[in-house]
């Protein structure tokens, strides 16, 4: 089976881009679908969008329906026949749902049909009605139903299967593409363990690390890696079952070296050390510690300290000075208008980046 949507004739586009389109091809009312590996967000894109918009997901599986759930089933009634629609669609007329969170009722529905182009060429065909027409049958549905889809990459060895010509312009496209700064902007926001973000900064090719031939169980993506956060939220470092089950989550290469990556972290220079000596204190030589002491540096500074950390700052290379200065205003917006920045910002800004200065 393959997927003659070809995915290198379209624009790839990181998460945050994946989103605006996405709100954008909703407000249009069309019909989106996000094309693009396991494991990179698709999905989460897709329901962050419709908890904006305050809609009332449905998750629809094609893969998992048969014709008569998208067509509505055989009824005889006065003696015709006649499709009676599943409950699963609204339909004109129908109320709209409470928001449990607000107590009111939600501003529409987004039926999301995941894994969209998994389905057999029938359920496909069923879809046309419901996708172009917004029909189930002889049925409307809702004016306030808004639709989206997503699906794998036929390259990646997923289970997809061919999407016929006449599906492919009822939708509009995209191809997501995983971005590591959005991932660990991400990261921040939902307090991951910083061991991880540091070992990410220091091989950022882990973030996404998926071939369609690989022999593992599983493979590293942006999904595992929350799964691995959330192993180590209930594990401790002595729990001699750690390394084996973050191996279930990011394959037990990944595992073991996230492990050893524990030790060098463990050896960065204290906070306390830095501001004493920040001149003379020995800076690391290996990388990998070096992208933990940066990390730590940027998750520790604040008013009182930014003043001794960045002496330090400023004698590691320059890449880590600007990876350090970016995650520092990322998680303090209010430390972007500090002295010490805003000297480093026009002593060394321009050269990094150009006349625009640094931005949160």
């Amino acid at each position: 089976m393959s997927d003659n949507t070809n995915h290198l004739n379209m624009v790839p586009v990181k998460p945050s881009q994946a989103k605006r389109m996405l709100a954008k091809y909703l407000k249009a009312r069309r019909v989106p679908m996000i094309h693009g590996s396991p494991g990179i967000g698709k999905s989460d894109i897709i329901r962050q969008v419709a908890e904006e918009f305050d809609l009332f997901v449905i998750d629809i599986r094609l893969a998992q329906c048969d014709p008569t759930d998208l067509l509505g089933f055989p009824q005889v009634q006065n003696g015709k026949a006649g499709y009676v629609p599943m409950n699963t669609f609204p339909l004109e007329g129908d109320p709209l749902p409470i928001n449990p969170k607000t107590g009111k009722p939600y501003s529409g529905w987004l039926i999301f049909f995941d894994e969209f182009n998994a389905c057999a060429k029938a359920v496909q065909s069923a879809a046309f009605k419901i996708v172009l027409e917004r029909m189930v049958g002889i049925w409307k549905l809702h004016e306030r139903v808004l639709m989206a889809a997503a699906g794998n990459l036929a390259t990646d060895n997923g289970i997809v299967e061919e999407l016929s010509t006449p599906m492919q312009s009822r939708l509009v496209h995209m191809l997501l593409v995983p971005d590591l700064e959005e991932f660990l902007d991400w990261a921040e926001d939902h307090k991951f363990d910083r061991r991880i973000i540091s070992y990410l900064r220091f091989k950022p090719g882990a973030l996404h690390d998926f071939r369609p031939d690989h022999a593992d169980a599983t493979f590293a993506c942006p999904r595992t890696w929350a799964f691995a956060d959330s192993i180590l939220k209930v594990t401790d470092e002595g729990d001699e079952d750690r390394q084996a089950l973050l191996g279930g989550a990011i394959t037990r290469g990944y595992a073991s070296e996230l492990m050893d990556f524990f030790l060098l972290h463990s050896q960065i220079p204290k906070i306390s050390d830095i501001r004493k000596d920040p001149t003379g204190i020995t800076v690391p030589a290996d990388l990998g510690i070096l992208w933990a002491v940066t990390d730590s540096i940027a998750h520790h500074a604040d008013k009182d300290n930014l003043e001794d950390l960045m002496k330090f700052v400023e004698r590691i290379p320059m890449e880590f000075q600007a990876v350090c200065l970016r995650s520092i205003i990322k998680r303090k917006k209010e430390l972007l208008t500090h002295k010490t920045i805003q000297h480093w910002v026009a002593e060394k800004g321009p050269k990094l980046f150009g006349q625009t200065g640094m931005r949160s």
